[in-house]
């Protein structure tokens, strides 16, 4: 299954930075409705090509931007959500950010598989995820293939 991110910080190839510059030139800056016209431009691509195995992420590391995109990007499509905060920061500080972020989203019924991005090592990243969906949430889960990505049914 192909993962599709749209990141508010990502560094673009020649390609994207093309498409994002006219969504820039709309939007002036980076917002929940740029992140997810991008993201549904995307999808019509693939759609298109008769491509339907895929899971969309419209991460970003402001939590309040993600969530939004995130909120407005589940009442366009039903695809499968990949959730997380970009570049969320130190341990102790993205462990909270993630948690705050991922959180909402999960509790609100968006998302499929997750992503902690700490300024840290992975396996903390692992362990971050683990705590913010087992323990804090009670989500059931599965480590899949050893990745940083952790596959959860709801189990609320």
């Amino acid at each position: 299954q192909l993962t599709i991110t749209y990141d508010s910080s990502s560094s673009p190839n020649y390609e994207m930075e093309k498409e994002l510059n006219k969504i820039l030139e709309k939007y002036s800056e980076p917002n929940p409705e740029a992140l997810v016209e991008s993201a549904m431009d995307n999808i019509k691509i693939l759609e298109d090509n008769d491509f339907f195995n895929f899971k969309i992420s419209v991460k970003a590391s402001d939590i309040f931007l993600a969530i939004k995109s995130y909120e407005i990007l589940a009442e366009k499509c039903d695809y499968p959500f990949h959730v997380g905060i970009t570049e969320a920061g130190s341990k102790r500080f993205g462990s909270v950010k993630s948690s705050i972020g991922i959180g909402k989203l999960l509790l609100s019924g968006i998302g499929d598989t997750i992503r902690v991005s700490l300024s840290d090592e992975p396996e903390e990243e692992i362990k971050v995820g683990f705590e913010i969906s087992l323990e804090s949430l009670q989500i059931l889960l599965y480590h899949e293939n050893q990745s940083h990505q952790i596959p959860f049914l709801l189990d609320l």
